[in-house]
C-alpha cells in the first residue's frame, strides 16, 4: 500500500523514487515482487523466482551460484543450527561473494526484515522479502525466520526450503542458489499438539517489563488453541528473542485490558470460559514471576480499553457479555480511573460513544480511543471510525463526530492498542464485519479475503491528520496487542512488537511474532545492516 511521506515510516515502503524508475538496467527486486512497482503480470506467486528470460529485464536466464551462502542461527546469535523448531525465531543470514540485491523466499513460514535494508513489500507474501530494499547492494543481509506449528505440520516434505535470486548493480545476470533445513522432530522448547494442529494465541494482551535478571521482557497472555494456553503467561526475552513461560495467571481468558505501571503488568476484566466475565484486576510482578489480585474495576466488561497515564490506569467501554442476544447487549460508555498508589477506583466522565474492540493510547496529554465496534456481544459488524479523546485535567471528552478530531480513515475493530511513537499514533491491522469469502477482500483499503486488514494508519495529534505507514503489516491480523519496546540486542533502536492474534476475522489463532522499526531511527545509524548477534 502506498503511504505518506513522513520520515518515520515503518521499515520502508516498496515505492520507488523517480530516479529509481529510470534504473531499468539494474537489479531491482521490487520490479518483480512489489505489488505496486512490478513489471511482470500477473504478480508472481510467493515462492516463485525467475526461471527464464523476463521481458524487459536485462539479466537473461538465471544461472546457479554455489557461492551464495545460507547461515541459520538462533535468534540470539548463537552457533549455526542444523534444523528448525516450530514457534522459535531464527536468524537467517544470506551472503554473496560481491555486493548484490536479491529476492529471498521461504517455502513456508514467515520472513521478517531485520534492519532497514530489507523490505517485505507484499503483505500477502509473508515468506518473501526484498534484500536490499531495492536501493542498497551489500555482501550480506539478515532476516528473522519463524514457522508455526500449523505450518510445520502442513509441510509434507518435513523441511523448509530457502531460495535466492540475486544480481549485482548494472545489467548483470541473475544468480540463484537454494538451501533446505529439516524440521526438528525432537529437542524443541515448544511442543506442537498434533490434535490441535498447532499453537498460537488470539485476543491477546501484552506489556513490556524488566525481570529479576534486569532483562527486558514482553509479557503476553490470551486464549490459545490448547485449553491450558488460556492461563499461560508467555515471556519473550527481547535480548534473545526466545520464549519462556511464567507463572499462570489467576483468571484465564482473553479480551483483557492491559497497561504497565511501575514495571508491573495490570490486566483489567476480560472474558473467561463459557462466555463468563473475569471481573478482576490481575497484577503481574516480573521480579518474582508471580500474579496477585487487586481491587476489581467498578464495572465488569470484556474487550474494553485500558490506558496508563502516569501512575493511574484508565479503563473504558467494552461488553457486559459476549452473547449476541439480546440486541440490547451493546457496549457501555462507563469509564473509571485506578490509582495505583492508593489502590482504589474512581468513576470518571463516560465516553461519548460506547465501543468494544477499540484501540487506545496516550500521547502525554490525553487519552485517545480509535475505532472499535458497537455490535451486540461478540458479533461482527457495526464498525465505527470514531476518534474519542479524554482530557484528564478537565475530566471531559471530545470526538470526531463533533468535528473536533479527524476520524479513523477506515472503520474497524480488533486493533489492540494504539502505539504512540515519534509523535504519532499507529493503529495496526484489525478486522471488518465480514466472514472470510471471495467478496470480503478490498485491496483499496488493505482488507484481505479473510476479513483482516494489512493497513497501518498513522495519526498526528499536532496536525490532526492521518496517513498510511508503509509498508503495512507483513502478516495482516486482528486480536493482537501492539507494544513499543526496545529492539532486540544489537538493533540499537526501539521497535513495535506485534505477537499472536488471528489472520482471520471473527476468531482463529496465530503464533507469529514480528517487530517493526522506524526507518528514520535506522537511517540515523552508520551501519548499513543490523544483525542480532
Amino acid at each position: 500500500m502506498p503511504g505518506g511521506g513522513h520520515a518515520s515510516a515503518l521499515i520502508r515502503c516498496g515505492a520507488a523514487t523517480f530516479g529509481a524508475v529510470l534504473r531499468v538496467s539494474e537489479a531491482v527486486p521490487q520490479y518483480y515482487i512489489d505489488p505496486v512497482w512490478r513489471m511482470v503480470d500477473p504478480l508472481p506467486a510467493c515462492t516463485e523466482h525467475p526461471s527464464g528470460v523476463v521481458p524487459g529485464a536485462p539479466h537473461g536466464k538465471p544461472v546457479g551460484d554455489s557461492e551464495i551462502a545460507f547461515l541459520l542461527t538462533g535468534a540470539g546469535g548463537s552457533a549455526a543450527v542444523p534444523s528448525i523448531c516450530p514457534e522459535v525465531p531464527f536468524i537467517l543470514k544470506v551472503s554473496f561473494p560481491d555486493s548484490r540485491m536479491a529476492i529471498l523466499s521461504a517455502s513456508t513460514g514467515t520472513l521478517t526484515p531485520l534492519g532497514p535494508n530489507v523490505d517485505a513489500p507484499d503483505p500477502n507474501c509473508p515468506n518473501r522479502v526484498d534484500l536490499g530494499a531495492s536501493r542498497v547492494s551489500a555482501t550480506s543481509f539478515s532476516v528473522v525466520f519463524q514457522i508455526s506449528c500449523a505450518a510445520a505440520a502442513a509441510a509434507a516434505s518435513g523441511e523448509v526450503g530457502f531460495k535466492v535470486t540475486s544480481a549485482a548493480a548494472g545489467p548483470r545476470r541473475w544468480l540463484q542458489n537454494s538451501a533446505t533445513f529439516p524440521l526438528a522432530t525432537a529437542g524443541c522448547p515448544t511442543t506442537c499438539s498434533s490434535g490441535s494442529g498447532g499453537g498460537g494465541s488470539s485476543a491477546v494482551s501484552s506489556g513490556m517489563v524488566v525481570d529479576a535478571a534486569n532483562q527486558e521482557v514482553l509479557v503476553m497472555v490470551g486464549v490459545g488453541q490448547a485449553s491450558a494456553a488460556t492461563r499461560t503467561t508467555l515471556l519473550l526475552g527481547l535480548d534473545s528473542l526466545n520464549w519462556t513461560t511464567g507463572a499462570p495467571r489467576p483468571c484465564p481468558g482473553n479480551h483483557m485490558g492491559a497497561a504497565v505501571v511501575g514495571n508491573q503488568l495490570y490486566l483489567l476484566n476480560g472474558f473467561s470460559r463459557n462466555r463468563t466475565l473475569c471481573h478482576m484486576l490481575q497484577i503481574y510482578s516480573p521480579w518474582s514471576d508471580s500474579w496477585a489480585a487487586g481491587p476489581a474495576p467498578p464495572f465488569a466488561t470484556g474487550a474494553g480499553t485500558a490506558v496508563a497515564i502516569g501512575r493511574s490506569i484508565y479503563y473504558c467501554g467494552g461488553l457486559r457479555s459476549e452473547a449476541v442476544s439480546p440486541s440490547s447487549n451493546a457496549p457501555v460508555t462507563d469509564c473509571a480511573r485506578y490509582d495505583v498508589d492508593a489502590g482504589n477506583w474512581t468513576a470518571i466522565a463516560p465516553m461519548p460513544f460506547g465501543v468494544h474492540h477499540a484501540a487506545g493510547g496516550w500521547d502525554g496529554k490525553r487519552m485517545w480511543i480509535f475505532g472499535g465496534r458497537q455490535s451486540p456481544g461478540s458479533a461482527l459488524g457495526q464498525d465505527v471510525d470514531f476518534t474519542q479523546v479524554y482530557d484528564p485535567e478537565t475530566n471531559t471528552w471530545e470526538s470526531s463526530v463533533t468535528g473536533a478530531y479527524a476520524p479513523l480513515p477506515v472503520a474497524r475493530g480488533g486493533m489492540g492498542a494504539a502505539v504512540y511513537m515519534e509523535n504519532r499514533f499507529y493503529v495496526m491491522g484489525g478486522e471488518r464485519g465480514c466472514r472470510a469469502n471471495s467478496t470480503c477482500a478490498n485491496a483499496s483499503i488493505g482488507l484481505t479475503k479473510d476479513g483482516v486488514f494489512s493497513r497501518i494508519d498513522r495519526y498526528g495529534p499536532a496536525t490532526n491528520s492521518w496517513d498510511l505507514a508503509p509498508p503495512g503489516m507483513p502478516l495482516p491480523r486482528q486480536g493482537m496487542y501492539p507494544v513499543i519496546a526496545p529492539g532486540p540486542r544489537g538493533l540499537g533502536v526501539g521497535a513495535i512488537y506485534v505477537c499472536g492474534g488471528s489472520p482471520k476475522a471473527g476468531g482463529g489463532f496465530s503464533s507469529a511474532c514480528q517487530y517493526l522499526v522506524a526507518q528514520s531511527d535506522m537511517a540515523a545509524r552508520a551501519q548499513q545492516e543490523h544483525v542480532v548477534d
